[in-house]
């Protein structure tokens, strides 16, 4: 029904060419997240759009199925109740969650009254999601009760404490488990939404309605965090458009509609997981299976979905991949239901692509960012030897440098390297809370810099030859060393401290920290548990003093050289060297 909508699609290089005018050709309402639902709703209201698995403590699977009809229902009643409760448009309301129904239901919500929806990463430390609560002044707070994973209540009564702007606290928790003083039982807010709704007077809906059509697609929608290229955590706010812009061209090109059934086991915080695969599932009125997390202890419970419920379509990166692979009855399971696979984050090794080709016929990859809401390039040619082509609704280009004065720098011909820059209506609304960030990313006329070096061949096909900033990508996480670097600083007999990375088998880049100092190994990996888990040093490397440059930077490329050899002597751990 989209595809009808924007009328015939050209090719180039294998890759569908959707333009800023097949775009523009979908009514408004179907260029916001919660529009497109609400036009599925109306044209299959029993068409299961959502169905969210769990595994409880025996490991058995435990499924909700949720049709078209329900979502717009529930979604619409929920952001009736939070409007009742005070959250306007332009407020953010941040979710500690994983990828479970009310994470979903919050989402589609907020986004009917224009409030940003910012997932975190349940993998930070109370102090980082203190920081970015901080950062963007969010009003609400969702998070996890007491959980065999651990107790979350704790963080939430800090962020009472600490964070003055947030009003709204929303525990997610069993009935009957204690909530943190002055949060509501997700439960209840729920319960509370119907009745609310249903009645509601008519001054109430008339005043709600007018809320809702006041959404625009250039309203704010969703915040993704990401690190990039400076030593903090940033804020990357996302508009309808730049999202519904993405998930038109990303089920374009993979062939995503109603009869796809995708799985969705990436993050909600990862703009894979949050913005691309359940968004765009959604956008063409498909089936997303929802895994509440990806547990790397129990990898095959995705292979468990996609067996169960017959999944069309998966996209993961390498590393999960590579878990999968690892499983000793990885062939038992039954995936003769997949018909795509896409991958994207890290590149694949020698010998993968015969892996993931046996998994599914079709099958590519691309160049995506948060700061375009996902892909920007597609190869689908079933090669690793390029990231593919763009489309002209982001159009690509290799420029040299941003001039002093903001601007964009020249476009460099093929075969050139320089920096890889995106256009068009993917591009972000910047960095919220980081007007210096913002600029040095997006120039005023709206051309974005990703801190990635390539160039295009003679084919307009596009190579990557490195990193603009000092950063790491540790399975399919992007993070800046320099976070790192300053963690370690901190820590009691350690006198200064420099963070690389080397190529990982598993990880496809792992972390060394080669530091100057006095101190254990386990006091290192101690002051480690401080950070995210994928941020730790795999290895540490103690030398008398770290090389440095005339001007006395430290010297990295000597640097890495001892970091090489150190891994050198672990190679069983995984470390690849050339």
């Amino acid at each position: 029904m989209i595809r009808e909508l924007i009328g015939p699609v050209e090719q180039r290089g294998g890759v569908p060419q959707i333009t800023l005018a097949h775009y523009l050709s979908l009514p408004p309402p179907l260029r916001m997240l919660h529009g497109i639902v609400h036009h599925w709703a109306e044209a299959q209201p029993t068409k299961t759009a959502i169905i969210n698995v769990a595994f409880d403590e025996s490991r058995q699977m435990v499924v909700e199925e949720t049709p078209y009809g329900l979502l717009d229902m529930l979604t619409t009643a929920l952001a009736f109740r939070l409007y009742q409760l005070g959250l306007r448009p332009g407020d953010v309301f941040a979710a500690w969650l994983p990828f479970i129904k009310g994470h979903i239901l919050l989402q589609y919500a907020c986004s009917k009254i224009g409030v940003i929806h910012m997932p975190l990463d349940l993998r930070w430390k109370p102090g980082e999601v203190i920081r970015m609560l901080q950062l963007v002044g969010a009003k609400g707070f969702a998070f996890l009760g007491q959980t065999p994973k651990g107790d979350f209540r704790p963080v939430a009564e800090a962020v009472k404490q600490q964070c003055s702007s947030v009003e709204f606290l929303l525990q997610f928790s069993p009935a009957g488990q204690t909530l943190v003083p002055g949060a509501f039982s997700a439960m209840t807010v729920a319960l509370e939404a119907m009745q609310a709704f249903g009645g509601a007077t008519p001054g109430e809906l008339q005043e709600f309605n007018r809320v809702m059509a006041g959404i625009t697609p250039d309203h704010s929608a969703q915040i993704i965090c990401t690190s990039g290229s400076t030593g903090l955590p940033k804020a990357a706010l996302l508009r309808h458009r730049n999202v519904t812009a993405q998930n038109l061209c990303l089920g374009t090109a993979f062939g995503i509609g109603q009869d796809t059934t995708m799985l969705v086991n990436l993050p909600p915080w990862h703009v894979g997981g949050g913005a691309e695969q359940l968004l765009t599932t959604l956008f063409f009125g498909g089936t997303a299976v929802v895994l509440r997390l990806f547990d790397s202890q129990y990898p095959e419970e995705s292979l468990q979905v996609i067996e169960r419920f017959k999944c069309t379509i998966l996209g993961m990166i390498p590393t999960m991949l590579r878990i999968l692979w690892k499983l000793p009855d990885f062939d038992k399971f039954d995936l003769s239901s997949l018909t795509t696979a896409i991958y994207g984050g890290e590149p694949l090794f020698s010998g993968e692509p015969e892996k993931l080709a046996a998994m599914a016929a079709t099958w590519g990859t691309g160049l995506g960012l948060t700061e375009i809401g996902g892909f920007g390039s597609y190869n689908l040619t079933g090669s690793i030897g390029d990231l593919g082509v763009d489309m002209p609704i982001t159009p690509l280009t290799i420029r040299g440098p941003m001039g002093p004065d903001g601007q964009a720098g020249e476009v460099l011909p093929n075969g050139q390297v320089g920096e890889v820059c995106f256009a068009g209506p993917q591009v972000f609304a910047g960095y919220m809370g980081d007007e210096a960030a913002t600029r040095a990313t997006v120039t005023p006329e709206g051309i974005c810099y990703t801190g990635d070096l390539g160039c295009l061949d003679s084919e307009c096909r596009l190579h990557l030859t490195g990193r603009k900033k000092n950063v790491a990508k540790v399975s399919g996480n992007l993070f800046s060393l320099e976070e790192v670097e300053r963690h370690f600083s901190a820590c009691t007999g350690v006198n200064v401290c420099v963070a690389v990375t080397l190529p990982h088998r598993q990880t496809t880049e792992g972390v060394v920290l080669v530091l100057a100092g006095d101190i254990s190994e386990e006091t290192l990996n101690d002051h480690a548990l401080q950070i995210a888990a994928y941020k730790r040093p795999a290895l540490y490397v103690r030398v008398d003093t770290l090389p440095a440059l005339g001007s006395g930077k430290a010297d990295r490329p000597a640097i890495r050289d001892i970091a090489r050899k150190a891994a050198g002597q672990h190679l069983e751990d995984g470390w690849l060297l050339d």
